[in-house]
């Protein structure tokens, strides 16, 4: 059942991040609101649309290289499964749409939610594979989707995350830029959020 309301996520720049502003059975980020990267021709809308500006990250302890993404997070909806407004307790489901690479099978979407926007704890949903998981659109695009049950409210907003990854750093714990790819010397990354309002049971 499709939801019956429709909320088109707005750039929030005390979050930096999308944030829906309206109770909703279905926020969304849209086709263009975190569509590319911040380091290729594809450039991102306000760059890196991280609630706490995750992006990547190039250390002396985490390898070494330069940012050279083959694959991008292109929208993110999240939807009650009820056709309801998004309420504590009840089930939803976050489909994130990215611009495939080449070499599908070795990239993953890891799915994270947190029960307050402002100052996030992620935890960990899923990780699904782009080629065994995903669902090939019209127009070049895959879709990828993990359901889970809405927190209770923490704060204001709630926010789930997008982590597109390289399959060599499947790192316990890892909420942020973890595809480096130690042959390539690259990191292939994209991650983005999405904050929205969830309704008290």
């Amino acid at each position: 059942m499709a939801p019956s309301n429709l909320v088109q996520a707005v750039y929030n720049t005390t979050y930096g991040a999308p944030l829906c502003e309206d109770f909703t059975s279905k926020c969304t980020t849209g086709a263009n609101l975190i569509s590319g990267n911040g380091v290729t021709d594809r450039a991102e809308p306000n760059h890196p649309n991280t609630l706490d500006g995750c992006t990547y990250k190039i250390t002396s302890d985490e390898g070494y290289g330069t940012c050279d993404p083959k694959a991008y997070v292109e929208r993110i909806d999240v939807s009650s499964n009820s056709n309801l407004d998004l309420t504590v307790g009840t089930n939803a489901t976050i489909e994130v749409f990215v611009t495939p690479p080449n070499d599908p099978i070795y990239y993953y979407v890891d799915f994270f939610y947190a029960a307050r926007a402002d100052g996030p704890s992620w935890i960990k949903i899923n990780s699904l594979n782009l080629e065994d998981d995903g669902v090939s659109l019209p127009g070049g695009l895959t879709s990828v989707s993990a359901e889970y049950s809405l927190p209770t409210n923490d704060s204001t907003h709630q926010a789930v995350r997008a982590s597109l990854r390289y399959q060599s750093s499947n790192i316990v714990g890892c909420t942020c830029a973890c595809g480096y790819d130690l042959y390539s010397q690259y990191y292939r990354d994209d991650t983005d959020d999405l904050a929205f309002l969830v309704k008290d049971n």
